[in-house]
């Protein structure tokens, strides 16, 4: 809600989402290079959902750090990432 009331604040957050897309993206593209997931892979699509998982996950546990327990939850993302890579 503040991101979007807040112009400023929209913009930078534009900005920083352009950026970690395009580093996922790369990521993805090498992976698609290295034969490591299909070369049919949807690597934008691939990447705003990849973005969306860490944005929740990590806005998840600012606000309830007791709830969201990095030591299990980084390994089952990580599983469910590859897990949508590789089929």
């Amino acid at each position: 809600e503040s991101i979007s009331a807040t112009p400023e604040l929209a913009k930078l957050t534009a900005e920083n989402d352009d950026a970690a897309r395009s580093a996922i993206e790369a990521v993805l593209k090498e992976a698609v290079e290295d034969r490591e997931i299909p070369a049919d892979t949807d690597i934008e699509t691939k990447a705003v959902l990849c973005l969306g998982l860490l944005r929740g996950v990590v806005q998840q546990r600012l606000v309830q750090p007791s709830q969201v327990p990095f030591e299990q939850v980084v390994p089952q993302a990580i599983a469910m990432v590859r897990a949508s890579l590789t089929t």
